[in-house]
């Protein structure tokens, strides 16, 4: 018998900190974690993502060279 554990990730990418996105999201992971369910959240608007620069060095190097 396999027996699997569930995570739950939630991901707001709204840039308003404390806002309603936020709010509901972190919600919703707390009335999970208490069925007793592993919950992590992410912001990722708190985060500068870069866009590709089709420089090509992912192909010869094997990843990007962007440190994002």
């Amino acid at each position: 018998m396999v027996i699997k554990m569930l995570k739950v990730v939630g991901i707001v990418g709204s840039p308003r900190k404390n806002g309603n996105t936020e709010f509901m999201v972190k919600y919703t992971l707390d009335k999970i974690k208490k069925e007793g369910i592993e919950t992590e959240l992410y912001q990722i608007s708190r985060n500068v993502i870069t866009g590709c620069r089709d420089c090509g060095a992912c192909r010869n190097i094997g990843k990007c060279v962007i440190n994002d």
